[in-house]
C-alpha cells in the first residue's frame, strides 16, 4: 500500500514537518524542506509566525555562519490559495517544486528570490500591481489559467524557461528592468506584451507561438534575442479602427489589431536586420509585406466612389500598391525565394512568348502534337528569356501584327523583371 500523505492545516502543524535541511555551500543554497505533504489552509509567506525563524536558528549553518535559510517545498499540494507577500524582516528566499496549486496563486510583491519549478498552477497566478525585486524563476511550469502580470515590475531575472500558457496573456504595462527568459516556452493563444517595458534583454530562442504576437506597443530600450524564435504568419487578428476598441482589444481582450500584427513583424525585421542576420529577417519582411497588401485591399473597400480628385487618386494609389505587392509576392516572396524568381521567368516568359508566336504567320495553334516543334521553340525561347533581344529573333517570318510587338514588349518588361527579382532573392546571402 503506498503511503498516506500528510494534510497540514495550520502553521503550527507546518513547523512539526520541518526535514532536514539541504545544503549545498557551492551553490550557495541552503534549504529547510517540506516535502509530499498536502497543505489544506491559505498559505502565506513569509509566514505569518516566528516557526520558521525558530526553526532556522537551530541550523548549524545559520548558528555559526549566520547564514539565511530558504524554504523549499517539494512533491506538495496546495489546496487552498498561496500568498507571497513582502516583509522585510521576515525575507527568505522560497522554491516550489513539482507542487499543485489548486487555487490562486497571489504575488504581492516579493524581496527575495521565487523558484517555482515544474508547477502547475490550476487555478491562475496573479502577481498584478506587485514590484519583484529578486530574481523570479517559472521553470517547466503549466499556466493552465490566467497568468495576470498586470503592472508588474520585475527589478531582477524574471525567467519563463519551457513553461507553458494555455491562456490568452497579456504583459500590459509590465516592466522588465533586467533580462526576461521565455525560451523553449510555448504560448498556446495570443501573446502581448501591450506597453511593457524590455529595459535590457527579451530572451526568445526556441519560443513557440500557436496563435498570435504582438510586441508592437512594447516600449523596447534593450535587445531582442530571436536565435531560433520561429513566429508564423497567423491568422488571428482584426481590423479595428475605433480607438475605444483598439485599446479594449489590446489591454484587455487579447486581440490583435492587423496594424499591430504588421508592426510586430517589421519590429522582428528591423531587429535581425540590425543583427546582419539577413537570410532570417527576410522571413519576416515577406510576412510583413503580405500583412500590409492584406490592409490594402481592406482599405481599398472603404474608400468612397465618387469622382473627386482626392479618392480617385486614393483609389488609384490603392490598386498600384496592391499590385507591386502582389508581383513582389509572387516573383520572389518579397526577396525570400529565388526559386520562386525562376518559375515566375519561365511561366510570365513562356506565356508573353507563346502569345507572340500565335500573332504570326508561321506559328499557330494545334491540338495535333504531331505538328508541335520543340527543339525549334525551345532555341527561340531561350532567344526570347534575353530581355535585351531584336524583334527579328524569329527567322524566316513577317512581323505585321502590331499585337507581335505588344506581347514582344510586355514579355521583355516581365522576363527583366523576373531576372532583376531573381537577383534580389539570392542578395540575402550577401
Amino acid at each position: 500500500m503506498s503511503e498516506e500523505i500528510e494534510i497540514i492545516e495550520n502553521e503550527n502543524d507546518l513547523r512539526v514537518k520541518f526535514e532536514n535541511e539541504i545544503i549545498n555551500p557551492v551553490t550557495n543554497d541552503y534549504w529547510i524542506l517540506v516535502k509530499n505533504k498536502i497543505i489544506d489552509y491559505d498559505f502565506k509567506f513569509p509566514l505569518t509566525s516566528s516557526v520558521f525563524s525558530d526553526h532556522e536558528s537551530t541550523q548549524i549553518f545559520y548558528s555559526s555562519f549566520n547564514i539565511k535559510y530558504g524554504l523549499k517545498f517539494k512533491d506538495c499540494t496546495f489546496k487552498k490559495g498561496v500568498q507571497l507577500y513582502h516583509d522585510t524582516s521576515k525575507a527568505r528566499d522560497i522554491c516550489f517544486e513539482n507542487c499543485i496549486f489548486e487555487n490562486n496563486v497571489n504575488l504581492r510583491s516579493y524581496e527575495n528570490s521565487v523558484i517555482f519549478s515544474k508547477c502547475h498552477f490550476k487555478n491562475g497566478f496573479n502577481a498584478r500591481n506587485s514590484i519583484v525585486k529578486g530574481k523570479i524563476r517559472f521553470w517547466q511550469c503549466h499556466f493552465e489559467k490566467e497568468a495576470d502580470f498586470r503592472n508588474t515590475k520585475f527589478e531582477g531575472l524574471a525567467d519563463f524557461w519551457r513553461s507553458i500558457f494555455y491562456k490568452k496573456t497579456i504583459f500590459y504595462k509590465t516592466d522588465f528592468m533586467d533580462t526576461v527568459v521565455f525560451s523553449s516556452s510555448v504560448f498556446k493563444e495570443n501573446v502581448l506584451f501591450t506597453y511593457s517595458l524590455i529595459n535590457k534583454l527579451i530572451l526568445l530562442r526556441g519560443t513557440k507561438i500557436e496563435k498570435g504576437f504582438d510586441i508592437s506597443l512594447a516600449i523596447i530600450h534593450g535587445k531582442l534575442g530571436l536565435f531560433e524564435f520561429n513566429l508564423n504568419n497567423y491568422t488571428d487578428t482584426e481590423f479595428i479602427t475605433e480607438e475605444d476598441e483598439y485599446e479594449t482589444a489590446v489591454s484587455e481582450n487579447a486581440i490583435i489589431p492587423i496594424t499591430n500584427k504588421r508592426e510586430t513583424f517589421r519590429i522582428l525585421k528591423d531587429n535581425l536586420e540590425s543583427q546582419k542576420n539577413l537570410s532570417e529577417s527576410l522571413k519576416y519582411k515577406s510576412i510583413e509585406k503580405e500583412v500590409l497588401r492584406i490592409e490594402l485591399i481592406h482599405n481599398g473597400g472603404n474608400i468612397p466612389l465618387d469622382t473627386t480628385i482626392k479618392n480617385l487618386k486614393s483609389i488609384t494609389n490603392n490598386r498600384l500598391d496592391r499590385i507591386n505587392l502582389w508581383l513582389n509576392k509572387w516573383s520572389n516572396d518579397h526577396g525570400d525565394s529565388y526559386g520562386r524568381a525562376i518559375i515566375f521567368v519561365f511561366v510570365v516568359g513562356w506565356t508573353f512568348f507563346y502569345f507572340s508566336l500565335l500573332t504570326t504567320e508561321k506559328y499557330y495553334f494545334t491540338m495535333n502534337t504531331n505538328l508541335w516543334n520543340f527543339g525549334e521553340g525551345f532555341k527561340i525561347f531561350i532567344e526570347f528569356l534575353n530581355p535585351l533581344h531584336k524583334f527579328d529573333y524569329i527567322e524566316d517570318t513577317k512581323l505585321s501584327s502590331a499585337w507581335f510587338f505588344v506581347f514582344d514588349f510586355l514579355g521583355k518588361t516581365f522576363v527583366g523583371y523576373g531576372i532583376y527579382q531573381f537577383i534580389q532573392a539570392f542578395r540575402k546571402y550577401k
